[in-house]
This record gives C-alpha cells, sequence and structure tokens, in this order.
C-alpha cells in the first residue's frame, strides 16, 4: 500500500478540488468575457514538475481516478523483484484471471468444460496450450457472452484497436481495467524517459485522441493533464502537414506515441521534405 505521504498528498488533492468548485463559477464568468484567453496565454509553457506534482493530481481526483497512483505504485513494486519472483506473480495472475474468466463469463465456462481445462489444477504454464487462441472472429460471435457476470452494466465502456491491420475490433472494458492500462503505460513509459507532465506528440486516429482539443475548457484540461499535441492522418494535404510541422516545432514533445501508419503518413511527407532535425527522445507504438 501506498506511504503516509501518499495518503495526505490524497487529502490535498480532495481539498484543492474543492478549492476548484468554488472558483469555477469565477473562472466561466471571465472566460465568458474573454473567450480568447486561451489564445492569450501558451498554456504549454507551464512547467512540466508543476503538471505532474499538482494538476495532473488534481484532474485525477476531479475525475475519480485517484486508484491510478494505487496501480502505478503496485507496478513500480515489480522494479524491486527478481526473475524467479516476478514469474511467480506472472502465474499467480494468469491463474486469478483464468478463475475468474470461468467463474464469471458465459464463453470460457463453456470452452474450459469441452477442453477438459481444470482451473483448480492448473499448475504448469504449458497447460493453457489447451485452449485455442482468441481470434477477432471470437470477439466479434461471443461479444455478450465474453463479458463478466459481476461487473455492471453501466461501468461497461467500449473500446476498439486502431484497425492498423484490417477493421477495427470493438471491445468492451470497464474503468477499473482502463486505470491499469493507464497505469500500466506509465509505469513503461518511464522506462523510456517519460514522465508524468512531458509533452506527447499523439499520431493515431481521431477517434483515439482526447476527446475535445478545442474550447477554453478542453485547452486548459491538455496543457494540464494530457499535454497532447494530436496529428490527423486523415488530413494529408500539404497545407496541413506545414502547418502541423510548425506547432510540432513549437510545441518540442518529449515522445511519439503513434499508430505506425499514422506516423508513416507524417514521416513521409518529412522525408520528401528534406527535414531530418525533428528530435525525441523516443517513439512508442500501438495499435
Amino acid at each position: 500500500m501506498p506511504d503516509a505521504g501518499c495518503t495526505n498528498l490524497v487529502c490535498i488533492f480532495i481539498e484543492y478540488q474543492s478549492i476548484i468548485n468554488v472558483a469555477n463559477p469565477y473562472l466561466r464568468k471571465i472566460i465568458g468575457q474573454d473567450k480568447l484567453l486561451c489564445d492569450k496565454f501558451n498554456f504549454m509553457n507551464i512547467d512540466s514538475k508543476l503538471i505532474k506534482y499538482i494538476t495532473f493530481p488534481l484532474w485525477s481526483a476531479r475525475d475519480a481516478d485517484l486508484k491510478l497512483y494505487f496501480y502505478l505504485y503496485k507496478y513500480r513494486k515489480y522494479n524491486e523483484y527478481d526473475t524467479d519472483e516476478v514469474m511467480e506473480h506472472q502465474f499467480a495472475s494468469l491463474k486469478k484471471i483464468l478463475t475468474h474468466a470461468y467463474d464469471q463469463t458465459e464463453y470460457y465456462k463453456s470452452l474450459f468444460d469441452q477442453s477438459d481445462f481444470d482451473v483448480n489444477n492448473f499448475n504448469d504454464v504449458d497447460m493453457i496450450k489447451k485452449l485455442p487462441i482468441l481470434t477477432k472472429e471470437i470477439i466479434w460471435e461471443n461479444q455478450t457472452k465474453l463479458i463478466a457476470r459481476n461487473i455492471r452494466k453501466r461501468d461497461l465502456l467500449q473500446s476498439s484497436t486502431g484497425g492498423s491491420t484490417g477493421t477495427p475490433l470493438v471491445f468492451i472494458r470497464d474503468k477499473e481495467c482502463i486505470l491499469k492500462r493507464k497505469a500500466q503505460e506509465l509505469f513503461f513509459d518511464k522506462w523510456m524517459g517519460y514522465e508524468i507532465g512531458d509533452k506527447i506528440a499523439l499520431f493515431v486516429s481521431p477517434k483515439h485522441s482526447p476527446k475535445g482539443l478545442h474550447g477554453f475548457k478542453s485547452k486548459l484540461r491538455n496543457a494540464t493533464h494530457d499535454r497532447i499535441l494530436a496529428f490527423d492522418p486523415y488530413r494529408i494535404d500539404d497545407l496541413y502537414m506545414k502547418d502541423f510541422l510548425l506547432q510540432l516545432r513549437k510545441f518540442k514533445p518529449k515522445i511519439i506515441k503513434c499508430f505506425p501508419n499514422s506516423l508513416y503518413i507524417f514521416a513521409s511527407f518529412l522525408k520528401k521534405q528534406g527535414i531530418d532535425d525533428i528530435q525525441v527522445a523516443a517513439v512508442s507504438c500501438t495499435g
């Protein structure tokens, strides 16, 4: 569990949130009087440490996402494990998820029974070879049967893959899954030099970009939480490409996150223009 300092920090976040709630009506009044306020001040110049220690936690408190820090703390503890401890933990986690799948989903209960796979006697990772690989076709045909019975319907959220290798795959997750996924992302991003508050150039399809990067509130959240400059791969005319290049130079991202096909579009433009001075600490591909 997090130490006492973490607990005290949570109290601070909640207190800050109360202040924000009181200030919101006044902020809205100011914004209403000056809709160009966000353009007069470059929010993206805010120091990254201020984001990491103040505004990012505040947004997490506002979104009821503070559990993100618990998962991040938990994953960072893995850095202290040796290889045997990691493998032991992985096996225990695998058995736990297999047990959950059998107990809570119609699809896996039927599959395990048909495959003569007894999760209670699961003691060797090679035993999982009895089960067929989960394919896109299986997911498409068994959407409702794959949803765990112990998850409330109101907590289910629709997600999809990027579609880099064909038709995007639509699947269902819950908020807990998304928080764990975000914590894992932050955990591994640190390996390539990224810290909360650093800027990210994002090359994915628009539906995978943060919702709403226009308007004062959206720009404020992006500048004090997401820190993203998003590329639109559907706009490939030279005018847009040149404008995005100017934004990218001014933005100075720490890392690039991308779907390979989206980054390829912009990289092809740079190569055509003979531009080779865009420097980032790392490029992370997904999709």
